[in-house]
Protein backbone atom coordinates (compact mmCIF):
# COMPACT_ATOMS: atom_id res chain seq x y z
CA UNK A 1 0.00 0.00 0.00
CA UNK A 2 1.19 3.46 -0.84
CA UNK A 3 0.07 6.19 1.50
CA UNK A 4 0.39 9.88 2.05
CA UNK A 5 -1.20 11.40 5.12
CA UNK A 6 -1.42 14.80 6.67
CA UNK A 7 -2.99 16.43 9.67
CA UNK A 8 -4.39 19.87 9.03
CA UNK A 9 -5.60 22.23 11.73
CA UNK A 10 -8.32 24.44 10.34
CA UNK A 11 -10.67 26.96 11.97
CA UNK A 12 -13.82 25.13 10.87
CA UNK A 13 -15.39 21.94 12.22
CA UNK A 14 -14.31 22.56 15.81
CA UNK A 15 -10.75 23.20 14.66
CA UNK A 16 -9.53 19.83 13.38
CA UNK A 17 -9.23 18.10 10.05
CA UNK A 18 -7.12 15.11 9.03
CA UNK A 19 -6.65 14.00 5.43
CA UNK A 20 -5.12 10.82 4.03
CA UNK A 21 -4.56 9.44 0.55
CA UNK A 22 -3.94 5.73 0.17
CA UNK A 23 -4.08 2.84 -2.25
CA UNK A 24 -5.21 -0.56 -1.07
CA UNK A 25 -4.15 -3.58 -3.11
CA UNK A 26 -7.19 -5.74 -2.40
CA UNK A 27 -10.68 -5.78 -0.89
CA UNK A 28 -9.03 -7.37 2.16
CA UNK A 29 -6.82 -4.33 2.71
CA UNK A 30 -9.78 -1.99 2.25
CA UNK A 31 -11.74 -4.06 4.79
CA UNK A 32 -8.77 -4.06 7.22
CA UNK A 33 -8.57 -0.26 7.16
CA UNK A 34 -12.32 0.02 7.77
CA UNK A 35 -12.16 -2.57 10.57
CA UNK A 36 -9.62 -0.33 12.36
CA UNK A 37 -12.07 2.58 12.05
CA UNK A 38 -14.84 0.44 13.55
CA UNK A 39 -12.66 -0.52 16.50
CA UNK A 40 -11.88 3.17 17.19
CA UNK A 41 -15.43 4.42 16.62
CA UNK A 42 -17.37 6.19 19.32
CA UNK A 43 -20.95 7.41 19.59
CA UNK A 44 -21.87 9.88 16.90
CA UNK A 45 -19.47 8.74 14.18
CA UNK A 46 -20.91 9.40 10.72
CA UNK A 47 -18.96 7.80 7.85
CA UNK A 48 -19.75 9.07 4.36
CA UNK A 49 -18.78 6.74 1.50
CA UNK A 50 -18.71 7.80 -2.13
CA UNK A 51 -17.42 6.40 -5.39
CA UNK A 52 -18.68 4.73 -8.55
CA UNK A 53 -20.37 1.33 -8.68
CA UNK A 54 -17.87 -1.38 -7.76
CA UNK A 55 -15.43 0.98 -6.05
CA UNK A 56 -15.63 -0.76 -2.67
CA UNK A 57 -18.14 1.24 -0.62
CA UNK A 58 -19.89 -1.88 0.65
CA UNK A 59 -16.55 -3.58 1.37
CA UNK A 60 -15.57 -0.58 3.51
CA UNK A 61 -18.94 -0.63 5.30
CA UNK A 62 -18.58 -4.37 5.96
CA UNK A 63 -15.13 -3.90 7.51
CA UNK A 64 -16.26 -1.01 9.67
CA UNK A 65 -19.24 -2.95 10.97
CA UNK A 66 -17.01 -5.97 11.64
CA UNK A 67 -14.74 -3.67 13.66
CA UNK A 68 -17.76 -2.67 15.74
CA UNK A 69 -18.45 -6.34 16.43
CA UNK A 70 -21.27 -7.03 14.00
CA UNK A 71 -21.36 -10.77 13.40
CA UNK A 72 -22.76 -12.36 10.28
CA UNK A 73 -23.36 -11.12 6.78
CA UNK A 74 -23.47 -7.40 6.08
CA UNK A 75 -25.20 -6.59 2.81
CA UNK A 76 -25.73 -3.22 1.22
CA UNK A 77 -29.25 -1.97 1.97
CA UNK A 78 -29.88 -0.90 -1.64
CA UNK A 79 -33.56 -1.83 -1.52
CA UNK A 80 -34.28 -1.50 2.21
CA UNK A 81 -32.37 1.84 2.39
CA UNK A 82 -31.35 1.31 6.04
CA UNK A 83 -30.09 -1.75 7.92
CA UNK A 84 -29.71 -1.55 11.70
CA UNK A 85 -27.12 -3.61 13.58
CA UNK A 86 -26.50 -4.29 17.26
CA UNK A 87 -22.87 -4.46 18.31
CA UNK A 88 -20.54 -2.63 20.70
CA UNK A 89 -22.44 0.48 19.56
CA UNK A 90 -25.72 0.57 17.66
CA UNK A 91 -25.03 1.01 13.94
CA UNK A 92 -27.00 1.98 10.86
CA UNK A 93 -25.89 1.17 7.31
CA UNK A 94 -27.61 3.42 4.78
CA UNK A 95 -27.57 3.20 0.97
CA UNK A 96 -28.81 6.28 -0.88
CA UNK A 97 -28.39 4.86 -4.40
CA UNK A 98 -32.15 4.70 -5.03
CA UNK A 99 -32.90 8.15 -3.59
CA UNK A 100 -32.80 11.37 -5.58
CA UNK A 101 -31.26 13.51 -2.89
CA UNK A 102 -31.36 15.02 0.56
CA UNK A 103 -35.10 15.80 0.48
CA UNK A 104 -35.93 12.12 -0.08
CA UNK A 105 -33.61 11.11 2.76
CA UNK A 106 -35.06 13.70 5.13
CA UNK A 107 -38.60 12.60 4.19
CA UNK A 108 -37.94 9.13 5.61
CA UNK A 109 -36.36 10.56 8.79
CA UNK A 110 -32.79 9.79 7.79
CA UNK A 111 -31.57 13.22 8.82
CA UNK A 112 -32.39 12.30 12.44
CA UNK A 113 -29.92 9.39 12.27
CA UNK A 114 -27.17 11.72 11.11
CA UNK A 115 -27.71 14.22 13.90
CA UNK A 116 -28.68 11.83 16.69
CA UNK A 117 -25.19 11.45 18.11
CA UNK A 118 -25.82 7.86 19.11
CA UNK A 119 -24.04 4.91 17.59
CA UNK A 120 -22.39 4.82 14.19
CA UNK A 121 -23.95 5.72 10.85
CA UNK A 122 -22.38 4.53 7.58
CA UNK A 123 -23.77 6.08 4.39
CA UNK A 124 -23.12 4.75 0.88
CA UNK A 125 -23.65 7.22 -1.99
CA UNK A 126 -23.17 10.02 0.53
CA UNK A 127 -22.84 12.68 -2.17
CA UNK A 128 -26.66 12.57 -2.27
CA UNK A 129 -26.88 13.99 1.26
CA UNK A 130 -26.30 17.57 0.13
CA UNK A 131 -26.50 19.94 3.10
CA UNK A 132 -27.44 17.18 5.56
CA UNK A 133 -23.77 16.31 6.23
CA UNK A 134 -23.00 16.89 9.92
CA UNK A 135 -20.02 19.09 10.85
CA UNK A 136 -18.14 16.17 12.43
CA UNK A 137 -17.81 13.27 10.02
CA UNK A 138 -15.46 10.97 8.18
CA UNK A 139 -15.58 11.05 4.39
CA UNK A 140 -14.08 8.20 2.33
CA UNK A 141 -13.96 8.51 -1.45
CA UNK A 142 -13.10 5.28 -3.23
CA UNK A 143 -12.03 4.89 -6.85
CA UNK A 144 -10.29 2.57 -9.23
CA UNK A 145 -6.69 3.69 -9.74
CA UNK A 146 -6.07 5.72 -12.87
CA UNK A 147 -4.14 2.89 -14.46
CA UNK A 148 -7.40 0.93 -14.75
CA UNK A 149 -7.22 -1.91 -12.23
CA UNK A 150 -9.96 -4.51 -12.62
CA UNK A 151 -12.73 -4.79 -10.01
CA UNK A 152 -11.54 -6.70 -6.96
CA UNK A 153 -8.04 -5.29 -7.12
CA UNK A 154 -6.44 -2.02 -6.04
CA UNK A 155 -8.46 1.02 -4.97
CA UNK A 156 -7.55 4.66 -4.35
CA UNK A 157 -8.94 6.05 -1.10
CA UNK A 158 -9.18 9.68 -0.07
CA UNK A 159 -10.03 9.89 3.61
CA UNK A 160 -10.98 13.06 5.43
CA UNK A 161 -11.82 13.15 9.13
CA UNK A 162 -13.40 16.38 10.42
CA UNK A 163 -13.99 17.32 14.03
CA UNK A 164 -12.00 17.31 17.26
CA UNK A 165 -14.17 14.50 18.66
CA UNK A 166 -13.03 12.19 15.86
CA UNK A 167 -9.30 12.34 16.65
CA UNK A 168 -9.30 8.67 17.83
CA UNK A 169 -10.67 7.67 14.41
CA UNK A 170 -8.05 9.77 12.59
CA UNK A 171 -5.34 8.20 14.76
CA UNK A 172 -6.63 4.70 13.95
CA UNK A 173 -6.56 5.47 10.21
CA UNK A 174 -3.00 6.81 10.47
CA UNK A 175 -1.80 3.74 12.43
CA UNK A 176 -3.45 1.29 10.04
CA UNK A 177 -2.09 3.01 6.94
CA UNK A 178 1.38 3.08 8.49
CA UNK A 179 1.28 -0.65 9.26
CA UNK A 180 -0.05 -1.49 5.79
CA UNK A 181 2.64 0.61 4.10
CA UNK A 182 5.29 -1.76 5.45
CA UNK A 183 3.83 -4.86 3.77
CA UNK A 184 5.62 -6.41 0.86
CA UNK A 185 3.70 -6.72 -2.42
CA UNK A 186 1.88 -10.04 -2.84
Amino acid sequence: METVGEAVVSPDTKGCRWAFEAETRSPGETRDLARAVGRAAGDGLVVLLSGPLGAGKTVFAQGLLEGLGVAGRVASPTFTLVNEYRARLPAWHIDLYRLDGEADFAAIGGDELLLGGLGVVVVEWAERLGDLVPAEHMRVSLALPEYGAAPGEARRLSVEVRGRGLKPVADAVARRLESMAGRCPA
